[in-house]
């Protein structure tokens, strides 16, 4: 119920700060002062918790999410995309997170699938960064992993997170850049390497079999075979 009165008031007549004051009426404690949510813009969470002087821009939807947390100072810009997925279709927790003093800026997407949790003092640039918690093989197994960001990180604009990955305190990774690997060394970061991983059957047959399993990486693979 309270889904579709967040969707409701996300294109209701006010300010954002009034639409934040009804979110604070309806979750209780949960939400802290402060918080405004911008026109068109709702969460759609079965858990909401946010800090004090948070600020959702326009047209910015978190949706099909078990948890939405977000720490103190932190501003979510316009047109961003925080999308899980259908209760049939999750293996694990929908869950997303961002730490204090964080900053998102427009028209990137997440996709948590898996869960994506951002540190405090991090800034996702410019427009159209990725971040992607699945993916499948050739053989439609499902792939998932969830992303960890740290503290003190800078993503440039137009960047690709892959699943499973890792990122350290302290690290800058430049506009354009594809992260789908883990990175352990804080430092700067300009540009990927890419390389080719295997043989495409090859990949598909080793993730077959099992009803899931943990690939060495972490990533947790969802045999297409035993879920239909």
């Amino acid at each position: 119920m309270r889904t579709g009165i967040y969707k409701l008031l996300a294109f209701a007549p006010m300010t954002s700060r009034m639409r934040g004051g009804i979110y604070r009426i309806l979750n209780h404690r949960n939400i802290s002062k402060g918080f405004r949510i911008g026109f068109g813009s709702y969460i759609d969470a079965k858990t909401i918790s946010i800090g004090h002087n948070v600020c959702i821009g326009n047209m910015t939807r978190a949706k099909l999410l078990d948890r939405f947390t977000v720490g103190n100072d932190t501003t979510i810009g316009s047109n961003n995309i925080i999308c899980g997925t259908y209760e049939n279709n999750k293996f694990g927790e929908r869950d997303f997170s961002l730490g204090s003093n964080t900053e998102i800026l427009y028209s990137h997407y997440f996709d948590v699938v898996a869960p994506i949790v951002i540190g405090n003092h991090v800034t996702i640039a410019g427009k159209w960064t990725q971040f992607y918690t699945h993916s499948f093989d050739l053989s439609k197994n499902r792939l998932d992993g969830g992303i960890v960001i740290g503290n003190n990180v800078y993503i440039g604009a137009g960047s690709l997170i892959n699943l499973g990955v890792d990122i350290c305190d302290n690290v800058v990774i430049s506009g354009g850049c594809v992260v789908s690997k883990d990175i352990v060394e804080s430092g700067v970061y300009n540009s990927s390497l890419f390389k080719k991983r295997g043989e495409v059957r090859n990949y598909a047959d080793n993730n077959s079999g099992a009803a899931h399993k943990q690939l060495a990486s972490g990533i947790m693979v969802y045999s297409r075979d035993k879920h239909e």
